[in-house]
């Protein structure tokens, strides 16, 4: 089928059938700072366990009256080992886990890890009138992975609004095969209630929870708000997105004619490793509807939150699976409500397919295909397989994580003098437990007997400074180590009380700090010295990031040391008088560092 733009007549047609057809949708309109119109339901009294250890001698009514405090009961003691069973209500269990830990009489306080997983409930605003993601168990889903930021989602339509609030931080660059450019503006509508089923931020206290809220969205603007489009900006977007990075391509789109140029780009993305999806139709009736029948691509139907499919919804044994047909999502200038159609069945299923590639990413387009199929639930004969299941969708690729959660094997530690201006590194101690590993740094302020300790605000990276206000003070810091089977926190023994100076500097050298943070736009940082000839000793504290790169750089750029390894990361260089520059790079978005250099003065 030769591919041309349309008469002012097709594309009236067309828009018909991306408006109606395949986004024939119900638009309950809401302002954005409104929440839904049904009221939140509470989480019930489900409980979560907590495992405390208390410091030895510490009284059974003093850890009774401890464990109170911090809003949890005291329900059972593992003998031999002395560790105190902790119950509190599973919504409060973080909460609870940090009261726990700011008292200096805790050594350890870990979530017992039977009681994992649960169901994730976040806390979006419009979470509470979202029936469609509970009824496919994403929830459950949502326990092992809420989507990986490496995981593209190319959701091809009339673009995406870029200023929608529960979208931000989800985008790659997309682009638009109407005007050949990277101008991707919705200026309908339709492609921005599309991609907010699939990949709006979720647990972000705003808007709505998608499928796969941290997975990434590239928008490819293939139709306007005209109806402008046709087999060959569809099928140009196909393979833009493809040869761009995406593993999931959505389509809330479709023609009523079959086109080999639409059929090869389906084939070009499929046998890329892409899951292409498709809306089946609104016609409410069995006649086919492309890309959506083609064999390479995932139709899906919509149904009810009783799994019967709308009567609108289009079916068939060519229909592969249904998804809810009804899902709340983003709007146009920070709009939300409901989204009706298939339209808005294809990014749902679209979204869990991103889900299960995020939790098994060496699985080919064909294995997660497989996946969803298999473990989708009968709802008749109205399509092939069933109504996708998230939860049986990640069981079937690997089941329920058989790793561990983290345990502390040797306590965190701090190195340094312990007086005001003078940098303290903290060391994570060891740690047992399922790969990767994460950390978070809370330093504490405690009083001169090295209790009543209270966390200090913003004192999250793995080093410290003390300044006038820790004057006869004790410090304090507890690590708090997660990976995905769970999260355990473990503290320092306490410091000496804080001198009013610090220790003079070795006569003839100098030490600087320098703070940081790096970023997608700033992914290094150059800090420049002026030295004597000497040794120079540095040390490179940082969070955030399990990595590091540290060099020492001559005036006129040669590398004269670098080291690159977790914090804290030394260097050491002998160096001649001069001007050098310390640089520091190589980590993830958003790592946070300290940097402090002893060096010769000049």
């Amino acid at each position: 089928m030769r591919s041309s733009s349309l008469s002012r007549r097709a594309r009236r047609r067309l828009a018909f059938t991306i408006a109606f057809l395949l986004g024939a949708f119900v638009l309950q309109s809401a302002v954005a700072s409104n929440g839904p119109s049904t009221s939140t339901k509470a989480l019930g009294s489900s409980q979560g366990r907590l495992l405390v250890k208390f410091d030895r001698g510490v009284a059974t009514n003093a850890r009774a009256r401890a464990i109170t405090a911090a809003g949890g009961r005291a329900t059972a003691t593992i003998a031999g080992i002395d560790v105190n069973v902790v119950e509190a209500p599973t919504s409060d269990l973080t909460a609870v886990q940090s009261r726990l830990r700011k008292s200096a009489a805790v050594r350890f306080v870990e979530v017992d890890a039977p009681a994992m997983p649960f169901d994730t409930a976040p806390n979006d605003e419009w979470w509470p009138a979202q029936w469609s993601q509970p009824l496919v168990h994403a929830p459950r889903a949502w326990d092992f992975t809420t989507g990986a930021a490496s995981t593209v989602v190319a959701v091809l339509d009339t673009g995406v609004d870029g200023t929608q609030p529960d979208l931000q931080g989800a985008f790659v660059p997309g682009w638009n095969t109407l005007a050949n450019s990277p101008n991707t503006t919705d200026n309908d509508g339709h492609g921005t209630l599309a991609a907010g089923v699939a990949v709006a931020r979720g647990n972000n206290s705003v808007g709505v929870a998608s499928y796969c809220w941290g997975c990434t969205l590239m928008p490819v603007k293939v139709i306007d708000s005209g109806g402008a489009g046709s087999v060959s900006t569809v099928a140009a977007g196909i393979t833009w997105a493809t040869d761009h990075g995406a593993r999931v391509i959505s389509l809330s789109l479709g023609f009523t004619a079959s086109s080999s140029t639409l059929l090869n780009a389906v084939r070009y993305a499929h046998d890329r490793n892409v899951v292409v999806v498709a809306a089946a139709g609104n016609y409410g009736t069995t006649a086919l509807v492309y890309p959506a029948a083609y064999s390479e691509v995932l139709s899906v139907a919509g149904t009810t939150s009783t799994d019967q499919l709308y009567s609108w919804s289009s079916y068939g044994s060519w229909v592969k699976l249904a998804a809810p047909g009804c899902n709340y999502t983003t709007g146009r200038s920070a709009w939300y409500g409901n989204f009706c159609g298939t339209s808005s069945a294809a990014p749902a299923l679209a979204g869990i397919a991103a889900l299960a590639i995020s939790y098994a990413p060496s699985a080919t387009n064909t294995q997660i295909e497989q996946a969803l199929e298999t473990s989708s639930v009968p709802i008749g004969s109205g399509v092939q397989y069933g109504r996708v299941d998230a939860a049986k969708t990640i069981e079937l690729l690997g089941g329920a994580p058989t790793g561990s959660a983290p345990a502390n094997t040797s306590a965190p530690s701090i190195a340094g003098s312990v007086q005001v201006g003078q940098t303290l590194a903290g060391s994570a101690g060891s740690w047992s437990g399922s790969t990767p590993l994460a950390y978070a740094y809370h330093w504490q302020r405690c009083n001169s007997s090295g209790s009543g300790c209270a966390e200090i605000v913003g004192a999250t990276v793995s080093s410290y400074v003390p300044g006038l206000a820790d004057v006869d003070a004790t410090l304090r810091l507890a690590v708090t180590t997660s990976n995905t089977y769970g999260s355990s926190t473990a503290s320092s023994a306490v410091t000496v009380t804080v001198a009013t100076a610090p220790a003079p500097p070795v006569a003839g050298t100098a030490t600087v700090s320098f703070s940081g943070t790096l970023n997608k736009k700033q992914p290094s940082r150059a800090y420049p010295l002026k030295v004597g000839s000497g040794m120079a000793n540095a040390a490179l504290a940082f969070a955030r990031s399990s990595s590091l790169s540290l060099t020492v750089q001559r005036a006129d750029g040669m590398v004269v040391g670098s080291a690159s390894g977790s914090s804290v990361l030394p260097l050491i260089a002998s160096l001649s008088a001069g001007d050098y520059s310390y640089v520091v790079g190589g980590g993830t978005a958003n790592a946070s560092f300290t940097l402090t250099v002893t060096y010769t003065t000049p």
